[in-house]
């Protein structure tokens, strides 16, 4: 979240053309509030010459976005950030792992469905499922529980539903019921009979004895070898939100703690001692040829009673990165220059000022003319990556 004793602008602020987007009211009423949209998240970092660090941040509901000051050590956030925790973990009673939940209703309402995150706890959180009446009469059991920080302070339950696993997600825990009694039934498992008290009518079933061991790769921050959209309309629209995790990133862990994922396939347990070994709290050097060079830093959480290692590949410093334009628009008239399609060019951790661009990027094709309407083209390449020829068609409209 925002501290307010820095403001937010277009580019480092003690950089050349440095735009502020951020009032000293705005910025009050950010740092002192307590909505979850006004959240930040931080996906990008880079220095200026003289090692002040700046970090590119957007706001949870994406009103505001643009750079930051944070003081002079890479990932302290200081200046104007300071770290939140948006959830805090609740502690489940065994009565409540041992009910079998319902939905109250079920439809259309985002109360009524299943999210991918907790609802305003993290950028872009989503909902998994957008109409839950196939899943009404589903039995649910509750996972897991976290609270909001901020806000709205509520609980939300993980919930798991193993007649339609698709429903499995976070929800409101005031979107769910549950029976009034439990009873005491047995149950099928493979080795000895056990007794678990649960709710209903009594049944016989057959539970699995454990979870076969699954691990999630996940990430929070800015990867720029990932994909990202086209887009068709308006140069606002054009320079690409921050895409998701990529392969490549991915493939290069598993390349690298080769031996501590094996060793952990056909464990019963996991232990802190694996957790350690598959790199938890370490930092890999990731080298991309198409992008550029970036430190990647690795979180590693065991879930013991779903058995789920869920590695998190945490972006931390882009050594070489720019914003490209997909597409661009002008009217008749207009100034232009290739260095229009470049946006905050950060090399080797340090910002490069845009007189300076030619530098490090060579333009191979330009056929813009403003003087007319037409469609255009430019192609570029940067120096370090001669191989990466981007193409971007460019637009001039009449007036």
């Amino acid at each position: 979240m925002l501290t307010g004793d820095h403001k937010v602008y277009n580019k480092a602020a003690s950089l050349k053309g440095a735009k502020q987007l951020t009032s000293s009211s705005q910025l009050k009423k950010l740092a002192g509030s307590v909505r979850s949209k006004d959240t930040f998240r931080v996906y990008r970092m880079a220095a200026t010459r003289n090692h002040r660090v700046y970090y590119k941040v957007v706001s949870f509901e994406g009103k505001y976005r643009g750079w930051i000051y944070g003081g002079k050590a890479k990932r302290d956030y200081a200046g104007g950030l300071e770290r939140v925790n948006t959830t805090s973990e609740v502690t489940l009673s065994d009565q409540i792992r041992q009910t079998t939940y319902h939905l109250k209703s079920s439809g259309t309402s985002s109360d009524e469905n299943v999210w991918n995150d907790i609802p305003w706890t993290q950028y872009k959180a989503s909902l998994k499922t957008k109409d839950s009446t196939p899943y009404a009469k589903d039995d649910l059991t509750v996972i897991s529980a976290k609270k909001m920080t901020r806000q709205y302070y509520q609980t939300y339950y993980y919930i798991e539903d193993a007649q339609h696993p698709e429903f499995n997600g976070w929800i409101n825990s005031n979107s769910l019921e549950g029976p009034a009694t439990t009873v005491t039934k047995t149950v099928s498992v493979p080795g000895p009979t056990q007794t678990v008290t649960v709710p209903g009518a009594s049944t016989t079933v057959t539970v699995p004895a454990k979870n076969s061991l699954t691990i999630n790769y996940v990430t929070n921050r800015y990867d720029p070898s990932a994909k990202t959209p086209a887009v068709t309309e308006g140069n606002g629209q054009d320079w690409p939100e921050e895409p998701q995790i990529s392969k490549s990133v991915q493939k290069a862990y598993q390349e690298k703690f080769k031996s501590a994922l094996a060793e952990i396939q056909n464990k019963s347990e996991i232990t802190q001692a694996d957790l350690d070994a598959l790199g938890n709290g370490k930092v890999f050097w990731h080298e991309d040829d198409a992008w550029g060079d970036w430190d990647v830093s690795i979180r590693v959480s065991y879930d013991k009673l779903k058995n789920v290692v869920t590695i998190n590949l945490v972006w931390e410093d882009v050594q070489t990165t720019w914003d490209k334009a997909v597409n661009y628009y002008l009217h008749i008239g207009d100034k232009f220059t290739p260095w229009d399609l470049i946006h905050d060019f950060v090399y080797e951790g340090y910002f490069v000022d845009t007189q300076n661009y030619a530098k490090f990027f060579t333009v191979t094709e330009n056929t813009v003319d403003t003087s007319k309407a037409g469609n255009y083209v430019v192609k570029y390449y940067m120096k370090d990556y001669p191989n990466n020829i981007i193409t971007v068609p460019v637009t001039v409209q009449s007036n």
